[in-house]
């Protein structure tokens, strides 16, 4: 008797253990599902998330995108306490866009986190040196836009931010508008302690190629609308990226900075990209974001020639075409209206 008592407790123990499983594991997956659906694969309309369905849940468990990352569920539940200081932005560039793209950049952006822009060139330049405070690093990398010059420059980028012991790394390239304080928005809703992994993606699928003759498939974010990691990745992916193994890895993959460094964290490191569409490169059309919600987005860029343009478009311009181009300046006294320049 004594037997059966116990037997039919633990067989209701059992049960109710089960029962709250159960309950958890239900709401722990809708949370993720109405998370990263916002910024994974469900497309926003005028910057804002759609309406949750039974279709749209469907279509992410179809989707061939790359998937969620589950530090992503952090994303509209925690606030996290970040300080433009807590972030490192590194900005790619080369000698022959210093007094133009370079120049753009010092003139509006720049101003707003002076303290945590880097640049990182292949030429000497006293002049730029000296107005970007200090903060124009030679890497001594070759010139062209080739894939030794321009991962050789990337592993000095990761370098330098693993010496500053911040929070996070940025990545931007010299034809980027970076808007601070969406920057500091979307940074703020993630944990730097976890594995994040944030861009956009470039190509709807996963790469593949061989690397030491052996087929490999990753995910990598286009380093032309930006990437952000978090310190706590830096340090898992340093085997790969301190010293000169970036750019031997890169050699090995036969693939440049971006790719390598989405190959490294997502098949190496076993970390998966989480995207944004808040991030934004010259591989779009610009003009098809709103003015409306340019507030909310990290990144824009531009592309001029002769024959055609890509780059935001304005209902009224601060300034002509013919003095802004590129349509930087413009947007700058958009998001920042009081700067000086921008009143006169």
């Amino acid at each position: 008797m004594l037997c059966k008592r116990i037997f039919f407790n633990n067989l209701q123990i059992s049960t109710a253990i089960v029962l709250l499983f159960l309950v958890l594991y239900t709401l722990s997956f809708h949370c993720c599902v109405w998370i990263n659906k916002k910024h994974h694969y469900f497309p926003w309309v005028d910057g804002n998330a759609p309406a949750r369905s039974s279709v749209a849940i469907k279509q992410f468990f179809l989707s061939t995108s790359a998937p969620a990352s589950s530090t992503s569920i952090l994303r509209n539940t925690t606030v996290l306490s970040l300080d433009i200081d807590d972030v490192f932005i590194s900005v790619k560039t080369t000698g022959k866009f210093h007094s133009s793209r370079l120049e753009i950049i010092l003139k509006t952006w720049f101003s707003l986190a002076p303290t945590s822009i880097y640049f990182f060139t292949d030429t000497e330049d006293v002049f730029y040196k000296q107005r970007s405070k200090n903060h124009l690093i030679n890497t001594k990398c070759g010139h062209g836009h080739y894939r030794q010059d321009l991962s050789c420059k990337m592993a000095a980028e990761y370098s330098w931010f693993v010496k500053s012991r911040r929070k996070w790394w940025c990545h931007f390239d010299d034809d980027n508008y970076v808007n601070i304080n969406g920057l500091l928005t979307l940074l703020q809703s993630y944990d730097w302690q976890a594995y994040v992994y944030l861009g956009k993606l470039s190509v709807k699928r996963a790469m593949t190629t061989l690397f030491d003759d052996e087929p490999v498939q990753f995910w990598f974010a286009t380093g032309g609308a930006g990437i952000c990691i978090s310190q706590t990745l830096a340090v898992k992916i340093s085997p790969w990226c301190k010293g000169e193994e970036f750019v031997r890895t890169s050699e090995k993959l036969k693939l440049p900075d971006d790719c390598t460094l989405g190959f490294i964290i997502t098949n190496r490191a076993g970390v998966e990209l989480s995207q944004c569409p808040l991030f934004h490169s010259h591989l779009e059309r610009l003009s098809t974001i709103k003015e409306s919600i340019f507030a909310k987005q990290v990144s824009f860029s531009f592309q001029t020639g002769q024959t055609d343009s890509n780059v935001v478009k304005l209902k009224e311009p601060f300034f002509n075409a013919s003095f802004d181009p590129t349509r930087m300046l413009s947007l700058h006294c958009v998001l920042y209206p009081d700067t000086a320049f921008c009143n006169k």
